[in-house]
């Protein structure tokens, strides 16, 4: 759910005539922040829950690894998908996912 706010502030940077590429990277060194203090909470909890159990630390550091480096990978392809194409998909994809929420939230039984 941290990610969520980085189209946000894309579309924020765009109305400031700001170039897509550097309102994309703008947006994800702006997320760095909120993440890293995510990672530290998580880090923190699992500490105070008894740390990681002796046989899951080899997979534990895999799983941050291979997700670091997915990460920077799909960070890179959108750079780079940003300097050709418009967001106009993105927008589509706000749109009908705000719709979807929206709906939810009008049709959710409540809770009794």
């Amino acid at each position: 759910m941290e990610l969520l706010w980085i189209p946000i502030t894309i579309a924020a940077a765009l109305f400031r005539n700001i170039d897509r590429p550097s309102a994309a990277r703008f947006s994800f060194l702006l997320s760095t922040p909120a993440i890293a203090g995510a990672g530290a909470s998580a880090l923190h909890h699992l500490i105070k829950q008894g740390g990681i159990p002796e046989d899951m630390r080899i997979p534990f550091v895999v799983g941050i690894a291979v997700s670091g480096i997915s990460g920077c990978a799909v960070i890179a392809f959108f750079l780079k998908y940003l300097q050709r194409h418009s967001l106009r998909c993105f927008v589509y994809y706000r749109l009908i996912f705000g719709i979807i929420m929206i709906a939810l939230a009008l049709f959710r039984r409540p809770a009794g």
